[in-house]
Order: structure tokens, then C-alpha cells, then sequence
């Protein structure tokens, strides 16, 4: 079951100044994506149908998103990317009881974290806001029983 109590502590300790253990952004895009992708890599490894390939996701997507960043692109498009990429390996790894298919990438928006101030007491609500996104998004996704035919959502 994707455990979103945990993924928003995680997220809480990466992205919350007010976090016990907040890490902070040294400006060090490897930093940045191996926090976030982290993160990622808690989350979905609750998914089920279970995946082999969580762990693999980890070092391929950090590296994706801190090169992306390094690139010049927006916070919220490497994340997005992030997430589709993780999900993609993901679903490579329900084989071989299941296929795993990803939502539309073009339906994980971040257009409304944009609308949120970007000051400490409004860290809350940007964070949970991800969390919904990224979680929303996710429970679109579909595996197929190679055995059953019969379709199921990622949960």
C-alpha cells in the first residue's frame, strides 16, 4: 500500500526549515535530487502490485533530475519528470505477474504549488500540495494480471 504518512515525512524533512531534520538547499543540484528522488524511492517502494526494480530507480532518476536542474530547468518540471521516470521503472519491475502502465505524464501538473507564497509559513502547504499531486497521479496508474487479464490501480 503507498504509504503517504511517510512520503509526506519525507518530503517534510527535505523541503519544512522548521523540520528537526531539515536538509536544506545548498545549491548543489546532486543534493537537491538525491533528497527528492529519495523520497520517491520511499514512496513507491510501498506500491503494490510490488515492483523489483524500486532500488535500480533510485541512482537513474537522481542523476536524471540533478542533470536536468544543472540544465537550467524549473524545480517543478525535474520533478515531474522525476516522478514519471521513477514510475516508469517501476512498472518495468511488476513483471513478470504484471504490467505496469503509467498515468499521462502531461496529468502530473504542479501549476498550483506555483500559486503558493514561497515563504516558511506556507512550507506546510506546499509540501502537502506535492504530496497530493504526486499521489493522485500515481493512483492512476494501472497494472494488468498477465495471468487474469483483470486491471488493477496501483495502491
Amino acid at each position: 500500500m503507498l504509504n503517504t504518512v511517510e512520503f509526506l515525512d519525507s518530503l517534510r524533512n527535505v523541503m519544512d526549515k522548521n523540520a528537526e531534520h531539515f536538509k536544506g538547499f545548498s545549491g548543489n543540484y546532486d543534493f537537491i535530487a538525491n533528497n527528492f528522488v529519495s523520497c520517491l524511492h520511499d514512496y513507491y517502494k510501498t506500491v503494490q502490485p510490488p515492483s523489483t526494480t524500486v532500488d535500480q530507480a533510485l541512482d537513474v532518476v537522481s542523476l536524471s533530475m540533478a542533470n536536468s536542474l544543472r540544465a537550467g530547468n524549473s524545480f517543478y518540471n525535474c520533478l515531474a519528470d522525476a516522478v514519471v521516470q521513477f514510475a516508469t521503472i517501476v512498472s518495468l519491475g511488476m513483471q513478470p505477474a504484471f504490467t505496469g502502465t503509467i498515468a499521462a505524464p502531461n496529468l502530473l501538473n504542479f501549476s498550483t504549488v506555483l500559486m503558493i507564497p514561497l515563504k516558511p509559513e506556507f512550507d506546510s502547504q506546499r509540501i502537502t500540495a506535492i504530496l497530493n499531486i504526486i499521489h493522485t497521479w500515481t493512483s492512476l496508474c494501472i497494472a494488468v494480471n498477465n495471468n487474469t487479464g483483470s486491471v488493477i490501480l496501483w495502491k
